[in-house]
């Protein structure tokens, strides 16, 4: 199961669930998950890699019919 799919066995403190129930916090901030300027990394590294992968396919496929053009097949 993937990281993100995983059930959640987090716990809070006492002190943090009295104050849930008290109602003194208003929201909580997941630590696991990723910030959106982590996400926007790994984009673009996935992007860059694929991309520089994608030029050297380009870049054989155009050698090939340039030689293929040289030599008249």
């Amino acid at each position: 199961m993937a990281r993100h799919a995983a059930t959640s066995t987090r716990r809070r403190s006492s002190s943090a669930e009295r104050a849930h129930r008290a109602g003194l916090v208003t929201g909580t901030i997941d630590l696991t998950s990723s910030s959106p300027a982590a996400v926007r990394e790994r984009l673009v590294n996935t992007a860059a890699r694929n991309g520089g992968a994608l030029a050297i396919v380009a870049t054989t496929v155009w050698i090939y019919d340039i030689a293929r053009i040289v030599r008249g097949a």
